[in-house]
């Protein structure tokens, strides 16, 4: 499994050679299709290795994890019908400004939302604990849960939260505007 490197527009590269062992190549090139590059080879091992996880499973995870949370909102990029990612913050005081958290350790994770318009989205996440916060609702951001200590606010249940993103999500920015306006 040899890969050519003389590419005029190479897209990335470690800044170190990797070195593979000869017990893993041979692994690699036992399983390489004929019209597979070293890079789609990995490529499709690590797509296979990915873990779709629910939304609701992921919200729930956090709130094991983060029993004294005030709030927990996700971000999406505004005006993308087709978001790739998404942001959840986790609010808690048990944290300093911004911990990065790692929910399922060693497993590139991604959650999955299904629109209310029957669209499923796969989406990779970043989580964050933070004491900065919580956020209000705008088209970018979606109160997922909230208790009733949040000053000037609403509780929000996880089922309405949930059911909020779900009307959201996939959604082009006049529509969210109203969506926002009507929450």
């Amino acid at each position: 499994m040899k890969e050519e490197t003389n590419h005029a527009d190479q897209s990335a590269h470690a800044d170190e050679d990797i070195v593979l062992e000869a017990q893993t190549l041979r692994r690699l090139n036992s399983i390489q299709k004929a019209d597979e590059s070293c890079d789609d080879v990995l490529t499709r091992l690590l797509d296979n290795a990915v873990k779709n996880v629910p939304i609701e499973e992921i919200m729930t995870d956090l709130l094991d994890q983060f029993e004294e949370a005030v709030s927990i909102n996700v971000e999406l990029p505004p005006q993308h019908p087709n978001p790739g990612k998404m942001f959840i913050s986790v609010h808690t005081g048990n944290v300093g400004l911004e911990e990065y958290v790692s929910l399922y350790d060693g497993t590139e994770s991604r959650a999955v939302i299904e629109s209310n318009a029957g669209d499923q989205f796969c989406l990779l996440f970043d989580v964050i604990a933070t004491c900065d916060g919580p956020k209000m609702e705008t088209m970018s951001t979606t109160p997922i849960y909230a208790t009733n200590s949040i000053l000037g606010t609403d509780s929000i249940s996880l089922d309405e939260g949930l059911d909020q993103l779900r009307s959201k999500i996939g959604k082009p920015s006049e529509e969210l505007r109203d969506l926002v306006n009507d929450y």
